[in-house]
């Protein structure tokens, strides 16, 4: 559901124009725009007032007969023409084709109703008031812009800006914080790995001083046992040059008596 038309014309920055309601008031409301933007929309040498809009809207029709034809459906299209040039009132069929005819854009706000555009692709816009139902209170009003408004969509936009900014500082810190932790993560990081490496060098200049001090050890413990083999085999050698070097014994010659053999 759409808003009420005071609130549709604070959002355009829009003022209602009283129109006087005598069965001419769309006519009148179209006068009154036209004459508002008589720079920009060319008058094509019409004189403009109520009843040539009406006649000029009666003759467009009349025109394109075989255009609009087919949206006049509760009456036939000559009684149609007819009751529009003694006063009828004006509807889309009549806002339709001066609207082509002046090249307008013509937005019509209703009551917490869906707004009307009629040619879209109008080079110049105005916007009409209708008020009522569509039978006999039914009225159109005039619009003129108001000096100094600020509409809600403006303030909405720039509200949206703004959020939009501190959203963006928000961002902006927290990154901020992000990247100082990832830093201050990366930092810590490298200084336990710093310690890592420095340990395992440490441990690594521990192992090898005591592989070195092992190393001496054995060497010690080799040499040693080097020294004590040479030591054996210099004393075994010593031994044998010894036994070599000695003077044979003197044997003692003893004479045995030869046994007795007792003979039978």
């Amino acid at each position: 559901m759409t808003n009420s038309i005071s609130s549709q014309l604070k959002t355009k920055c829009l003022k209602r124009v009283r129109v006087a309601g005598d069965g001419n008031c769309q006519f009148r409301a179209l006068v009154y725009m036209i004459d508002h933007h008589h720079n920009t929309i060319s008058r094509k040498g019409q004189t403009i007032d109520h009843k040539n809009l009406r006649n000029l809207a009666i003759r467009l029709i009349k025109k394109q007969k075989s255009h609009y034809k087919h949206f006049v459906w509760d009456q036939c299209f000559p009684d149609y023409l007819d009751d529009m040039s003694h006063g009828a009132y004006g509807d889309n069929l009549t806002l339709q084709a001066l609207a082509d005819y002046f090249d307008m854009c013509i937005i019509v706000l209703r009551h917490k109703r869906k707004r009307n555009i009629i040619n879209n692709d109008g080079k110049h816009q105005i916007t009409l008031i209708y008020s009522g139902d569509d039978g006999d209170d039914a009225h159109y009003d005039a619009t003129r812009p108001v000096k100094n408004c600020v509409t809600t969509r403006t303030s909405a936009v720039t509200s949206r800006q703004s959020h939009s900014k501190s959203h963006s500082k928000t961002r902006a810190r927290k990154t901020h914080r992000k990247s100082h932790s990832k830093t201050r993560a990366r930092k810590t990081h490298s200084k336990t790995r710093a310690r890592k490496t420095h340990r395992k060098s440490h441990s690594k200049t521990r192992a090898r001083k005591t592989h070195s001090k092992t190393r001496a050890r054995k060497s010690r413990k080799t040499r040693k046992t080097r020294k004590s083999r040479k030591s054996r085999k210099s004393r075994k050698t010593h031994r044998k040059t010894r036994k070599t070097h000695r003077k044979p014994r003197k044997t003692r010659k003893t004479h045995r008596k030869p046994r007795k053999t007792h003979r039978k």
